[in-house]
């Protein structure tokens, strides 16, 4: 009888786990093809994507006067002037792998390039629901921005990698976040001839949410979503566990 209980409350428990797990988090990596700035500020303005943070990294001077790392925090609508922002200088080398992190708990947002930290507290404020992001890459002639080694959350890395050359703005689509995550990967400036300035080379990435039933359109210049790349959820229980366990129930019955 005890044996029978014990074997009765495995399932139970692991079906627990499992329906507490389904809520984590599915990340999906989605490239935008014929997709253009014209059409992030065209959802923008028209509230089908309503951004509450950014951070980029930009080519800069070179140490000099402009800043090349920047975290800035918005308070929707606004598209420019945000509430508060940090920035910092970087001195990018020609085809140097940087890492990058992208991270928020809630309440404190946290972008780090290499050793340098940028940071924004409070920033849930308002009390608003993340559900996505849109990843932006710039070029010019003879240069290239290179995003790879892209991790969600649950240390699954997309195959999608985010890169512009000679003078092209791509665009990365990422939805199935909430209010907590975080975003790493690998960034590359690297360039021919002379060295680009400003924001000659960049990327951004910019948080906030899409509106159901409108985050897909994009119609002005016919843009398309490629499939989507899914990234696993995190620590989901196999229905194969289930069932293991299932037959051993069932000879326990006979």
């Amino acid at each position: 009888m005890k044996l029978k209980f014990l074997l009765l409350s495995i399932p139970v428990s692991l079906i627990s786990l499992l329906a507490t797990n389904n809520i984590a988090k599915a990340a999906y990596f989605n490239p935008l093809t014929g997709y253009s700035e014209a059409d992030l500020l065209k959802e923008i303005d028209s509230g089908s994507f309503v951004e509450e943070f950014n951070a980029a990294s930009y080519i800069g001077d070179n140490g000099m006067a402009a800043y090349e790392l920047e975290l800035n925090n918005i308070v929707p609508p606004a598209t420019v002037d945000p509430t508060s922002s940090s920035q910092k200088q970087f001195l990018w080398q020609n085809g140097e792998e940087v890492n990058f992190k992208l991270s928020f708990d809630g309440e404190i947002l946290q972008y780090q390039v290499g050793e340098e930290v940028l940071s924004a507290i409070d920033v849930n404020e308002a009390g608003f629901d993340i559900n996505g992001m849109i990843l932006s890459a710039r070029s010019t002639e003879n240069s290239q921005t290179k995003l790879s080694n892209l991790v969600f959350d649950d240390g699954s890395i997309s195959t999608i990698n985010l890169m512009s050359q000679d003078g092209e703005t791509d665009f990365l689509k990422i939805t199935g976040i909430d209010n907590t995550f975080i975003l790493s990967g690998t960034q590359v400036f690297s360039w021919t001839g002379a060295r680009p300035e400003n924001f000659d080379l960049a990327y951004q990435i910019r948080v906030g949410t899409f509106q159901e039933g409108n985050s897909d359109k994009y119609n002005s210049n016919n843009a398309s979503l490629l499939v989507a790349e899914e990234i696993p959820e995190p620590k989901t229980i196999s229905l194969f566990s289930l069932f293991l366990v299932g037959l051993i129930l069932k000879k326990a019955r006979s």
